[in-house]
């Protein structure tokens, strides 16, 4: 017997009656708006093998009983507010498939104990504040085809012994893992997805990886890599996204990089590349997207790049180019009622593609919200090189809006001064008027003044009082120059 009560309005907790459902088979309380602890009294339903409360709002630990429950094979308690460890018990449930703990406020670390689910194949523990090493066993988790840690505060090298899991996905992203790239990765042929990014990983890319030929996507983005671009990774023959930016790799590109036929995205932004860029680029005629900005290139934009009929955005910019801008084929191309294309960001962030903003926000999804105003709603976006941006969407259904959004984009838009946050960039959009800010981590001087922040370190009276002529000026332009409203300051009047 199933009990599907997933994407309704539900709200309240789960009664502890729930153990007396005897029968239940699937119990599904997802995407609903469910409070309160999981009651232990769920461990009582022995006939029970799917159980997902994904996307509510329940609180506490995950309850370790659950490992009672003989048949469970579905654990999804993803997006919710769970604190605590992960129960040790959990993984001595022999026949668990799938494990779903992304997006809680999980803590501590991963216990060698992972590996005793010879049947899981589904590990994601995304969006926690896990901590600690790799369990130095992990290449017993042989079952695995999913293992995902992103996300977290993961410390340590990644272990060798890694590479004898069969994934399909490894995303290790957003932690602070160092130490070289293991080679042995390279023989890890059911790669579809790697991961890598915004760690703290150094060495050279293993030209090993080349050897990855089902793989398709390649993030090493965020690191310290160094050394030059393997010619090898031109193997990779099934690759659509490769993204090397923000690291302090060397030399030419490779051209051999211009056998990747399906690549669909090339990032080889910020780091320090020399040479000219490939003409057989020609040739990757799958390709939305090139950003070989902040190097050190030379020479001139290859005509060959205009023949690449899909792509929608190539940014050269801060390298050594001369001569001409080539004007023929797409280039050409400036059709004044497509739908926005392109978001330029400068602050080192490159040049995004407006549809991938709205990707990595779901479509400014209500989740990515940080504020509201009377006229406009403030969200947070974390960009492709891992650095957030604050996103001011202002409402374009009453005239005077349109008005606002014109006066902030000419009074920010123009002003530089430390004491305001800066304006990185705008958008005409179907979904409002976008402006893009600099994101402030740490609140705003309101929250300090009035404690809202939580461990705010507080300002003492010298902090309080203006130090010069220029401080002064400074906070009377932040007031001035900002319209009433504007939610990326919390409405401060100070």
């Amino acid at each position: 017997m199933g009990s599907d009560l997933r994407e309704n309005h539900l709200s309240g907790q789960i009664p502890d009656e729930i153990g007396d459902c005897s029968s239940l088979t699937n119990l599904d309380l997802s995407f609903n708006e469910i409070y309160g602890d999981i009651p232990y009294s769920i461990s009582k339903l022995k006939q029970l093998e799917y159980l997902l409360l994904k996307s509510n709002q329940l609180t506490g630990p995950i309850p370790s009983t659950l490992s009672q429950i003989p048949n469970l094979k579905v654990l999804d308690l993803a997006q919710n507010k769970l604190s605590g460890e992960i129960p040790r018990l959990i993984y001595w449930n022999e026949v668990l498939q799938y494990l779903g703990l992304r997006g809680n406020n999980l803590e501590g670390a991963l216990s060698p104990d992972m590996c005793q689910l010879t049947g899981l194949w589904y590990f994601d523990v995304k969006n926690n504040s896990l901590t600690g090493s790799i369990p130095h066993n992990i290449g017993n988790c042989t079952g695995f085809q999913v293992l995902d840690l992103s996300n977290n505060k993961f410390t340590g090298e990644i272990p060798f012994n890694i590479g004898f899991l069969q994934v399909a996905t490894l995303s290790l992203q957003g932690n602070q893992f160092s130490g070289p790239i293991p080679s042995v990765i390279g023989l890890m042929q059911a790669l579809a997805v790697l991961d890598l990014s915004c760690n703290l990983l150094n060495g050279s890319i293993p030209p090993i990886l080349g050897n990855l030929t089902y793989t398709e996507k390649l993030y090493l983005h965020g690191n310290r890599l160094t050394g030059t671009i393997p010619p090898e990774l031109g193997n990779m023959s099934k690759l659509h996204y490769l993204e090397l930016d923000d690291n302090q790799l060397t030399g030419h590109i490779p051209p051999e990089l211009g056998r990747l036929t399906d690549l669909f995205d090339l990032n080889a932004y910020n780091n320090k590349l020399n040479g000219t860029i490939p003409h057989v680029f020609e040739k990757l005629e799958s390709m939305t997207y090139l950003n070989l900005s902040s190097n050190n290139l030379n020479g001139q934009i290859p005509i060959e790049l205009s023949r690449i009929g899909n792509l929608d955005t190539l940014n050269v910019s801060y390298n050594n180019l001369a001569g001409e801008i080539p004007t023929s084929s797409n280039f050409s191309r400036f059709p004044p009622n497509r739908s926005p294309k392109l978001v330029i960001l400068h602050m080192n962030m490159a040049l995004h593609v407006y549809e991938d903003i709205m990707r990595m926000t779901e479509n400014l999804n209500e989740k990515y919200i940080i504020g509201y105003g009377a006229s406009s709603t403030v969200y947070k976006c974390t960009l492709k090189n891992c650095k957030p941006v604050a996103i001011k969407r202002i409402y374009t259904q009453y005239p005077q809006n349109l008005k606002e959004f014109e006066t902030e984009l000419e009074t920010v838009g123009s002003i530089k001064h430390r004491n305001l946050v800066s304006l990185q960039a705008y958008s005409l959009s179907p979904l409002g008027n976008l402006l893009f800010y600099e994101y402030m981590e740490n609140g705003s001087l309101w929250d300090v003044l009035h404690d809202t922040l939580q461990d705010s370190q507080q300002l003492s009276h010298g902090d309080r009082r203006p130090r010069d002529h220029s401080d002064v000026h400074g906070s009377q332009r932040s007031q001035e120059s900002l319209p009433a409203g504007t939610p990326l300051l919390q409405e401060a009047a100070i």
